[in-house]
């Protein structure tokens, strides 16, 4: 009789999704059910909300620390394996993974052999810690012997693991040891440590019973500049996956020594985890190239002072302002002004170790003398994804089979049909043929263990169940279940509120917002924002929306304010959110005089119903923080936890227009 050819790998149940806008908003295909990760989930038969966790954000890099920017904190803070208990396997959590990061980093950091190693190093961070089975935060001082050199730094949840990293700022008895678990059974163990942006870093000496020797260097990761626009000056992950130990090495030790320090800079230790022997799948994503429409989204401009010299007498080295190179490719051109046109500016070297020279200069074009500072570069080319790519493929190879890459450059490569209406993100067309490319990717996984394929195909998952609400198109809609017969609020400076809020369909868009005042004599100023609940926590987690672009005034006596449908426009709001619980916050920055806003009043089915003791029962509709000043938090002060909030009842009423 005729041999069946055997079926292929099971496919994984459940997805946790990280990256940028090509899996998050509804940008490039005509909305959210014809992006990427939709049909992603279509071609694999998977449930939209409850087989998937859609953890991805509109432009983010993953070099970028800050939860709201979904950069290598967000997957640090959120992936930490399984719980801790001695004696039990080394199992991953959290199901299969996707991570999709890149075009940001080229276009927003640029294409310099230094950029290209420090998102190595982030990518190499975030593959071997969604690989992780068990953690160690850096605050865990059972597990972790600091020498009397280090101090905790708190409140670190943007920058750091866990909600705190330790730091020094010199050698002297700066060391860390730690002992591996007496149950360990083998698995690479990884260490991370924390690297300012800029020549503020430090080296690291290896020791210990377990053997493990050499050096890992955390200065100059990323340019200076990086961390500019970056939260607490920025942080990037830099980790060493120490292989080969076995369960001989249980109870021995793994000692770190800070060796060096840069002026001024520090030793910054960021927690260590074990990746499971059993290792989940990871899918990463290259980045694609674009057409010129696409790359022009990423266009900067940045100073030099070559205004009114001859164009002819352009020299081979040319000197930024300070600071302003960030973005530029390492080698690339840019266009200036002159009395007889546009002159070309080209470089083979650059940005230089001073992260403002320019080397190998030519030029073309142009006649007389320059009129202007201003050097205007189109954004990133061909060849910088080129490069970049190369850098993405050389982590891949560092992981076993279960590790693949998802070819978005072969699946797009710069087809204007693909790319949609922008040049930048992927249409419907351009979505299915990196749907095909994830499936491609998917068929490559190669388990290796001994307990069969669905031991790392399918790990355990929290999969959620899904609640369906229908929503009319046209309508206005508060936090379900509640009433709108609350006790009117009197606003006072720096409260802030966050009610539940659910989507359900992917055919959901949000256009407008609302809030009401019920009087006064002077008009407060408010802010609006909306926060994700990826994992269904019950609580607020990381910035999701941020249509306010400062204080907004509102109306003087009552009346209802409806946000406006102007793009570009203070409050405008316009998102095809992933179905999945959201929170919608409220923040008061000036009070006015006589003012009440209406409220909502539980009880909630989306909050806690009985008291904290257990007993009896509560009105509570949302969660309160106080005196958070003006700006909103990137996160809703983690760890997430009922100990540090309020729950309130009589919340401001804040509505969502249905589009």
């Amino acid at each position: 009789m005729p041999l069946t050819p055997a079926p292929p790998n099971p496919l994984p149940f459940f997805w946790s999704f990280y990256g940028h806008s090509y899996w998050q908003g509804q940008f490039g295909a005509h909305g959210p059910a014809g992006r990427a990760d939709s049909i992603m989930r279509s071609l694999f038969g998977m449930e939209q909300v409850s087989q998937s966790k859609n953890h991805a954000a509109l432009g983010s890099k993953l070099t970028y620390n800050g939860l709201s920017q979904s950069g290598w904190v967000r997957l640090i803070q959120v992936e930490r394996g399984n719980t801790v208990n001695p004696g039990y396997p080394d199992i991953a959590y959290d199901g299969a993974y996707f991570l999709g990061w890149g075009i940001n980093d080229i276009g927003g950091n640029g294409n310099t052999t230094q950029l290209n190693t420090a998102y190595a190093h982030a990518l190499r961070t975030v593959i071997s810690r969604a690989r992780c089975s068990r953690t160690w935060l850096p605050a865990d001082n059972v597990s972790f012997t600091y020498g009397a050199g280090f101090t905790a730094v708190s409140f670190q949840w943007d920058t750091s693991s866990g909600d705190n990293y330790y730091t020094a700022t010199a050698t002297t008895s700066a060391t860390i040891s730690w002992t591996i678990p007496a149950d360990y059974k083998g698995g690479t163990i990884a260490f991370m440590f924390l690297a300012k942006c800029g020549v503020l870093g430090a080296t690291w000496t290896w020791g210990g019973t377990a053997g493990v020797t050499g050096t890992t260097s955390t200065s100059n990761i990323m340019p200076a500049a990086a961390g500019t626009s970056q939260v607490g000056g920025g942080r990037s992950p830099v980790v060493r996956r120490i292989t080969g130990l076995t369960s001989a090495n249980a109870g021995q030790t793994i000692t770190l020594t800070v060796s060096a320090i840069d002026a001024t800079g520090s030793a910054d230790f960021g927690g260590c985890w074990i990746e499971s022997p059993y290792p989940p799948p990871v899918l990463v994503a290259n980045a694609p190239k674009l057409q010129a429409l696409g790359y022009a989204a990423y266009a900067g401009t940045y100073t030099t002072s070559l205004n009114a010299t001859a164009v002819t007498s352009t020299p081979a080295t040319i000197t930024l302002a300070s600071g302003t190179t960030y973005g530029l490719s390492t080698a690339g051109s840019a266009t200036m002004p002159s009395a007889g046109g546009t002159v070309t500016i080209s470089w083979t070297g650059g940005p230089g170790t001073t992260l403002n020279t320019l080397t190998g200069v030519t030029h073309t074009g142009g006649s007389g003398n320059y009129t202007s500072n201003t050097l205007s570069w189109p954004g990133p080319v061909d060849a910088d994804v080129t490069a970049f790519n190369a850098a993405v493929v050389s982590v891949i190879a560092e992981f076993d089979a279960m590790v693949q890459l998802v070819d978005l450059d072969m699946a797009i490569g710069g087809d204007a049909v693909a790319l949609g209406s922008d040049g930048l993100h992927p249409s419907e067309l351009g979505a299915a043929r990196i749907a095909d490319a994830f499936r491609v990717a998917a068929q490559r996984l190669a388990p290796s263990s001994p307990y069969g394929e669905a031991s790392q195909l399918n790990v355990p998952n929290r999969a959620l169940a899904p609640l369906y609400l229908p929503r009319a198109g046209g309508s206005w809609y508060t936090s379900p279940g509640c009433t709108i017969s609350g006790t009117a609020y009197t606003p006072v400076a720096g409260d802030l509120f966050a009610i539940p809020f659910t989507c359900t369909s992917q055919a959901e868009t949000w256009s407008r917002w609302s809030v009401e005042t019920l009087g006064g004599t002077v008009a407060p100023t408010i802010m609006m924002a909306i926060y994700d609940d990826r994992s269904t926590t019950g609580m607020p987690k990381s910035l999701y929306a941020t249509p306010c672009t400062g204080p907004i005034t509102l109306a003087i006596g009552a009346a209802v304010f409806n946000s406006t449908l102007t793009p570009a426009t203070n409050g405008y709001m316009a998102i095809g959110p992933d179905p999945g619980l959201y929170w919608l916050a409220l923040l008061i920055v000036t009070t006015g005089t006589g003012v009440t806003f209406r409220t909502v009043k539980g009880p909630s089915l989306l909050m806690p119903q009985l008291t904290s003791g257990g007993g009896g029962a509560t009105t509570q509709c949302g969660w309160k923080l106080t005196g958070k000043g003006s700006t909103f938090p990137t996160s809703w002060d983690f760890p997430f936890t009922p100990a540090l909030n309020t729950m309130s009842d009589n919340c401001p009423m804040i509505g969502i227009g249905i589009f």
